[in-house]
């Protein structure tokens, strides 16, 4: 959740910019440190930042995925006709996020199943967040399961472990300007 930047580039200039990064630390007083995959994550996931493969893709609309703000249905653009009628019919899957009450590891690919055990939905991300001291995730369930406080079970490793659906991001963060 703290500040960032995402940089795209030509993959063949990768080396030269990761050196001249981590070099223009100490000259700007901006300390540098290079980070795994398992960090981003967590800066990443704590205040809800979607990850294409996860939170978004080519399977997931704007409107499943809580992102319906960011469309401009004033204005033309690929895809309104669908968003529109996915709007009428009502959708079918939406982003939640949810915490573990009982000790287990949420990941990606699990399956989420009501109070009765009924599988119904897939966690996307899911980890140890440790700003919140707590076990979250996010998954797609069905709209009807979507509320804040509604019970669901996580199933980890074939395991039934009980979740809640809480109130998304996990953790806001107070951005510099």
């Amino acid at each position: 959740g703290e500040d960032g930047v995402e940089l795209f580039f030509p993959a063949g200039k990768a080396h030269r910019l990761w050196e001249r990064i981590l070099a223009a630390g100490p000259e700007t007083g901006i300390e540098v440190q290079p980070i795994g995959l398992a960090a981003r994550d967590s800066l990443r996931f704590e205040p809800s930042f979607p990850l294409y493969g996860h939170e978004i893709g080519a399977n997931i609309t704007p409107l499943e995925a809580n992102l319906g703000w960011a469309c401009r249905f004033n204005t033309d653009f690929i895809g309104k006709a669908a968003l529109l009628e996915q709007k009428e019919q009502g959708l079918t899957k939406k982003l939640i996020g949810f915490e573990l009450t009982e000790k287990g590891v949420p990941r990606q690919g699990y399956p989420v199943a009501n109070e009765q055990g009924q599988e119904m939905g897939e966690v996307v991300a899911g980890l140890y967040a440790p700003t919140v001291d707590k076990y979250c995730g996010h998954a797609f369930v069905p709209p009807e399961y979507a509320k804040p406080g509604t019970p669901l079970q996580i199933i980890i490793r074939n395991k039934p472990k009980q979740a809640v659906v809480v109130k998304r991001p996990f953790y806001k963060p107070a951005y510099r300007s």
